[in-house]
C-alpha cells in the first residue's frame, strides 16, 4: 500500500467536535497520520462601506467572466449565451449588489470570505502535503461524516489503487452534487453499478476527497501561478483547474454512487454554515 497522509480541514466549531473525533478514530484505526488545519483569521470585525461593496462585486464579476470564458472554449458545454444576455447579466449583478442594503452586504461579504478562508486550508494541506514523501493525500472538512463500514472501504480502496495507473488520479469519497451536474457525458469511461470513471478532474464538492502526488503537484502549481484562484469556492477552483491539465487522457476521476463517506451538509445531517 503506498504512503498516505490524512489532512483534517476545520475551524474548530465546538458543534462538529464530535464528527472530528470520528474522523480521528478511523485514521488511527488505519495506522495513518493525520494533520488539523484550522487556524485562519478572525471575520469579526468585518464592515460594510463603499469598498468592500466595490470588493463584493469585483469577486462576483471575476467568478462570472471566468465562467462564460470556460463555457467560450468549449471545455464543459456549449455557449448558450449571446453576448447581450451575458451584458444583461452582468448588468443585473452589479445592480443587485450597488442597490442591497449594509446587512445584505455584509452577509454577502462574509460568505465570501468564508469561501476564500476555507480554500487557503485546503491549499495550505497541499503545500504542507508536497513537503512529506507520500504518495497519496486524504482530504477531510468536518461535515464528512463516518459510515459503519467506512473504514473497510477506505483500507480496500487503497489498496485497489495499487493497480490504477494514471499521471492525475482524483477520488471524491463523499459524494455532493449529482456527478451528472458537473460531469460531461463524453468525459465518463465507465459507469459501473457501484462506482464511475470519469476523464479529466471533476469533483462534485470538497467535503472529502483523494489525489495522488502528481495531482497534487500540478494543482498547487497552477493555483500559485495566478492571484484569481483564491477567488474560487475550493471545489469550483478544482473544476476550474482541471483546464490546465495537458493532457485529460492521463487525468482519471473515480467517484462512488454510494459514497464512503456522507457529506453530512448535503443530506442535512450538519448545519453548513452557509445557511446560518
Amino acid at each position: 500500500m503506498k504512503n498516505t497522509i490524512f489532512y483534517l480541514i476545520h475551524n474548530n466549531s465546538i458543534n462538529r467536535i464530535y464528527i472530528r473525533e470520528k474522523i480521528k478514530l478511523l485514521v488511527e484505526s488505519l495506522n495513518f497520520d493525520l494533520v488539523e488545519i484550522f487556524k485562519q483569521e478572525s471575520l469579526s470585525n468585518l464592515k460594510t462601506n463603499i469598498k468592500n461593496k466595490f470588493l463584493i462585486i469585483k469577486i462576483q464579476l471575476l467568478r462570472l467572466f471566468h465562467i462564460n470564458s470556460k463555457i467560450k472554449n468549449g471545455k464543459y458545454i456549449k455557449l448558450s449565451d449571446s453576448y447581450l444576455h451575458f451584458f444583461l447579466k452582468i448588468s443585473k449583478l452589479v445592480l443587485k449588489i450597488i442597490f442591497q442594503n449594509k446587512q445584505q452586504d455584509l452577509i454577502c461579504l462574509k460568505h465570501l470570505k468564508i469561501e476564500q478562508l476555507v480554500t487557503r486550508k485546503h491549499i495550505k494541506a497541499w503545500e504542507e502535503f508536497l513537503k512529506t514523501e507520500n504518495y497519496f493525500m486524504v482530504v477531510f472538512e468536518d461535515d464528512a461524516l463516518v459510515k459503519d463500514n467506512s473504514a473497510k472501504r477506505l483500507k480496500d480502496l487503497l489498496k485497489r489503487l495499487e493497480n490504477i495507473d494514471f499521471e492525475f488520479l482524483f477520488i471524491d469519497l463523499a459524494g455532493g452534487f449529482n456527478y451528472k451536474e458537473v460531469v460531461p457525458k463524453d468525459n465518463i469511461l465507465k459507469n459501473n453499478k457501484s462506482d464511475i470513471y470519469i476523464e479529466g478532474l471533476f469533483t462534485n464538492t470538497a467535503c472529502c476527497y483523494l489525489m495522488n502526488r502528481c495531482l497534487v503537484e500540478k494543482l498547487y502549481n497552477e493555483f500559485c501561478a495566478s492571484d484569481i484562484y483564491l477567488n474560487f469556492p475550493i471545489d469550483n477552483l478544482m473544476n476550474n483547474l482541471n483546464t490546465k491539465l495537458k493532457n485529460p487522457k492521463q487525468t482519471l476521476s473515480f467517484h462512488f454512487h454510494n459514497p464512503i463517506f456522507t457529506h453530512g451538509s448535503f443530506e442535512g445531517e450538519v448545519k453548513s454554515w452557509q445557511y446560518k
